[in-house]
């Protein structure tokens, strides 16, 4: 299903510029050589940290050329996989840590995330939460075995926002259908999530 909205850009796009082909990258601390999916595993935490911090900086979340980034990237999703922040599968993995880690790498300040089970409730919590307190948020999902995908949102008097790694950028006429609509699409495209945790960060620039 296609996020609702009126659609700003596909992400479909950064396929076509080299975030589907097949890479090698180096393991951390290591002479071992891995080969990874670009558009895989880390990639949409990387491309939605980098969007909200693209977004606070210049007052605009639909510049698809800030996204354009390539060694950013590449080096945020290494990261992410390979465990320059934690590593998935060691003891002393936190998935919040992870998250607040990659965030900050992009000089976004965050606080604790609000934790939730995901369900239709918490999302429609969330989201009307957001339109409430206008800004951007990182919106994290995890499935049992602790694999998850990224959503960022965008509210302010310009818009409402959701920005899917996977699909695109989309902006909802008004609250209640952001709110609805993006419930919707949510609880029926990812919901294989539904159950387990979710974290939810309002970003803002450091400093500002």
């Amino acid at each position: 299903m296609v996020p609702p909205g009126k659609e700003i850009y596909r992400t479909s796009a950064f396929q076509q510029q080299g975030y589907s082909k097949l890479i090698d990258k180096r393991l951390p601390n290591s002479d071992q050589i891995v080969t990874v999916y670009e558009r895989r595993n880390g990639v949409c935490a990387a491309l939605t940290a980098l969007w909200i911090r693209k977004t606070l900086e210049h007052g605009d979340p639909t510049q698809f050329n800030h996204l354009n980034d390539h060694m950013y990237i590449g080096i945020s999703q290494a990261a992410y996989i390979f465990g320059s922040f934690a590593p998935r599968d060691s003891s002393r993995y936190n998935s919040v840590q992870q998250e607040k880690t990659l965030l900050e790498s992009n000089n976004l300040q965050v606080t604790s995330p609000q934790i939730d089970v995901y369900s239709r409730k918490s999302l429609t919590s969330f989201l009307t939460q957001m339109v409430s307190n206008f800004g951007c948020y990182f919106f994290a999902m995890e499935d049992e075995k602790g694999y998850g995908h990224v959503i960022g949102f965008m509210t302010g008097s310009t818009g409402f926002y959701l920005f899917d790694a996977n699909e695109g950028l989309y902006q909802s006429a008004n609250r209640n259908t952001f709110i609805n609509k993006n419930v919707f699409y949510l609880a029926s495209d990812y919901s294989n999530y539904e159950g387990g945790p979710i974290h939810c960060y309002h970003c803002q620039l450091e400093g500002r």
